[in-house]
């Protein structure tokens, strides 16, 4: 008798209630599936020249179809980014990274599939060339970190002549250049996750606040010509919240950045790329880390973008597992 009650009871169980139990079954089964996929092995095909000649490009010297890699994500810890195939969407979760033995983070001489800092749709893949607190240089086509030769990884040691460009660079103009992109995305992240810099920026013009609105909403650039006229007060920002610290580690003719800027800009003293020396060294700060591209003629890395946030980095490329003939390990 008793088990014909439970029975009963069983098939009075109403229908909406299943239904929500079948939900939530599906729900947390896609919540696996989508948590494994983003954390065991993806697949990469390389786009550009940028890592030549560890990798090439599907366009780039002749070789059409260009390399397929595996690339490890589990490699720097279980990332709670998880991100929906075909949608290119993020599950807006927090992040955070789960290490377990045998795992570590980024160090110098990796070879590293990261979202683009300025456009978190596009993956990019370049070596990395700083680690948190690393000083980093170029000199003389060699890569320097605390005054150090870096020789301990096949690019370094073998065949890359790393050219100086952006942020180390010997020319004044592409150092503000630069300077500018990069502290153009800094700012744009502090408006984002700072209420008291973005009240700060929609306060400069109130006609404006709904511009600036949008340019952060959609990572755009604060230094655009749109607002041309306010850079003034959007660098005093800036400086007020220092998101523009890159400025204290360039030297031109032994004085820090920001005060030749000045002076360049009150026409009080100007530059000359023949005689005048500029000394950059960036420190990489924390959570960060610095990449380059082996091609480093041909390469829109760190130099021009700014540091990697922990946060971006999707793992480590493994091995190239097409074309037949370039199948190998990456090193």
């Amino acid at each position: 008798m008793n088990k014909n009650k439970s029975k009963q009871k069983e098939n009075k169980q109403p229908k909406w209630l299943a239904v929500i139990k079948e939900t939530v079954g599906l729900v947390l089964l896609l919540a696996f599936f989508f948590f494994l996929k983003s954390n065991t092995i993806e697949l990469f095909k390389i786009p550009t020249g940028s890592m030549e000649p560890t990798l090439y490009g599907a366009n780039e010297m002749g070789h059409g179809f260009g390399d397929h890699l595996l690339v490890l994500r589990s490699a720097y810890g279980f990332s709670s980014k998880i991100k929906i195939p075909f949608l290119n969407w993020h599950v807006p979760l927090p992040d955070y990274r789960i290490m377990i033995p045998g795992m570590r983070l980024p160090k110098v001489g990796d070879v590293v599939v990261f979202e683009n800092p300025t456009d978190s749709k596009i993956d990019y893949i370049k070596r990395c060339a700083g680690i948190p607190g690393n000083h980093v240089k170029i000199k003389k086509g060699h890569l320097f970190i605390n005054d150090k030769i870096v020789t301990n990884s096949p690019a370094t040691a073998n065949y890359v002549y790393y050219t100086n460009a952006g942020i180390l660079c010997d020319r004044f103009v592409s150092v503000r250049a630069a300077v500018d992109s990069i502290i153009d995305k800094q700012l744009v992240e502090a408006a984002k996750t700072n209420a008291h810099v973005r009240n700060e920026l929609f306060a400069i013009n109130p006609d404006y606040a709904r511009f600036f609105a949008s340019a952060i909403n959609h990572g755009g650039g604060l230094l655009s010509m749109q607002f041309k006229m306010y850079i003034p007060q959007i660098m005093s920002i800036a400086e007020r919240y220092h998101v523009d610290k890159i400025k204290d580690s360039i030297l031109i003719n032994g004085k820090p950045y920001r005060v030749v800027e000045k002076q360049v800009q009150n026409k009080s003293a100007g530059f000359n790329p023949v005689t005048d020396t500029i000394v950059s060294e960036i420190v990489v700060p924390q959570e960060s880390y610095f990449m380059l591209g082996d091609n480093s003629a041909a390469s829109a890395d760190s130099r021009y973008w700014g540091f990697v946030p922990i946060k971006l980095i999707k793992g480590r490329a493994w091995c190239i597992y097409l074309p037949v003939k370039r199948i190998r390990m990456i090193k």
